[in-house]
């Protein structure tokens, strides 16, 4: 589980990082000016030694005096940091020089290089080498005691800042509390403590306090707005069951009554025994039933607003292939349709132009019997909103006079028509097939809108 990082943390952290940091920066800042101070102090005064060397030197130079050049040099073992020393004259040629004998620290030895003057004209060089390490190891006891000393400064620091941290956001945390007690248990009767202090935390606590007044006040009358919504909630489900039972009874005696007038056509076609009266009274049969059959689905599915126009299409074709087919198999039905939903203003004109042109297809493309496939599809053109219904047999095709048998046939206008219906048009391709097809736009189905109790919807 993860730590909850509270205000009093986030803080008392901030304010020990920047404390930390202050006296960081500030000890570091101190240690290196020492450090600093004491590298320009060392070099200053071996600075005054080299020259006072060179100064003491200068006549045993001059006067190729090596004898007395060493005595000068060997007078630099008083101070033991000198490690070794050169005098080198104006040829470049060691006259005298000097050694300890004990080498320095590698990292802590510093080389000196003076010019040794005779009446200001140079006479030689003179080469020190001197030992830094002991006044480093000065230096670095130094600086890890003011780090020790900042060290104990943040623990002091840290102390007072955890101290000072709680004291400054108890009321906070009080608040805090109140707060997650009102989220939590819808407490809205719950408050925050006030403080003595007129300061920004008692006027948070008083802000607080009256809005869980006007908080409570509401919820108050919240509760029992729900309460009346809720009954009315009731009371509108209850009326839109009955409703809704209402349509699909509606539906339901719809479609039997489309039922008893098919059934009533088809006695009076097996009575009649003219044949164009028959032709008609069949043609009005297959029409009225898929307007039945719109109704039956509409009552099995309980849904108004909408209908899968591929399975109602399929439903009618197989229907009406059972009804209008004379010989059992000669003709059999190949169905292909995309998924689509389509409000009934769409779905009527649609399963009557599928039944008409079915019934077409059988009458015209296989006369005496002739065997042959009739293929219906539905799908969504590729890149577009637009649905292509496709109605095609492999049939006799088209007659040679099929314009002008088109504009006296009952039928084929009624499907332009239909095809208009369902904001579509209707398109006849002659050949080897007889092709039909219709090309339309899904209108968005309408929401079924139902008054309840004489109130507005």
């Amino acid at each position: 589980m993860k730590p909850v990082w509270t205000l009093s943390r986030k803080i008392g952290l901030l304010a020990m990082v920047v404390s930390s940091l202050v006296v960081l920066i500030a000890s570091l800042l101190s240690a290196f000016a020492q450090y600093k101070s004491a590298m320009e102090q060392m070099d200053q005064q071996l600075n005054v030694l080299s020259k006072v060397t060179a100064f003491n030197i200068a006549s045993s130079s001059m006067f190729a005096d090596e004898r007395a050049a060493t005595n000068v040099l060997k007078a630099l073992s008083v101070d033991s940091s000198i490690i070794s020393a050169r005098l080198m004259t104006a040829n470049r040629n060691k006259l005298a020089s000097y050694h300890r004998g004990s080498a320095g620290v590698a990292g802590s030895i510093k080389n000196l290089a003076t010019e040794v003057l005779w009446l200001e004209e140079p006479v030689g060089n003179l080469y020190l080498e001197v030992d830094t390490s002991a006044l480093r190891e000065k230096l670095y006891r130094q600086i890890e005691l003011t780090l020790a000393m900042a060290l104990v400064a943040l623990f002091v620091i840290g102390f007072f800042v955890q101290w000072f941290t709680n004291v400054m956001t108890l009321p906070l945390r009080k608040l805090s509390e109140v707060a997650d007690q009102v989220g939590a248990k819808n407490d809205y009767g719950a408050r925050a403590p006030i403080t003595d202090g007129r300061d920004e935390v008692y006027q948070l606590a008083f802000s607080f306090n009256t809005m869980l007044d006007r908080i409570q006040l509401q919820d108050v009358e919240l509760r029992r707005q729900q309460q009346v919504l809720a009954q009315e909630v009731v009371d509108r489900t209850s009326a839109l069951r009955e409703k809704t039972a209402l349509l699909l009874e509606v539906h339901h005696r719809v479609k039997n009554n489309l039922q008893v007038i098919t059934s009533l056509l088809r006695m009076e076609t097996s009575r009649s025994e003219h044949q164009p009266t028959k032709a008609v009274l069949k043609d009005m049969q297959g029409r009225i039933r898929s307007m039945a059959l719109l109704h039956e689905t509409i009552y099995r599915k309980g849904t108004f607003a909408a209908i899968d126009l591929g399975s109602y299409i399929g439903q009618i074709a197989s229907e009406s292939l059972k009804t209008l087919l004379i010989g059992a198999g000669t003709v059999s039905l190949r169905l292909d349709f995309g998924a689509v939903q389509v409000g009934l203003d769409q779905a009527t004109p649609c399963g009557m132009l599928v039944t008409e042109l079915l019934a077409n297809c059988l009458k015209h493309g296989f006369p005496e019997g002739r065997t042959g496939e009739i293929s219906i599809s539905l799908a969504l053109l590729k890149k577009t909103n637009i649905w292509r219904l496709r109605v095609s047999d492999n049939g006799i095709g088209l007659p040679a006079d099929f314009e002008a048998r088109r504009q006296r046939s009952l039928g084929l206008q009624l499907v332009g028509d239909l095809a208009a219906q369902m904001s579509g048009a209707l398109h006849i391709e002659s050949g080897s097939r007889a092709v039909f097809t219709v090309d339309f736009t899904v209108d968005e189905p309408k929401p079924l809108v139902i008054t309840l109790g004489g109130l507005a919807p």
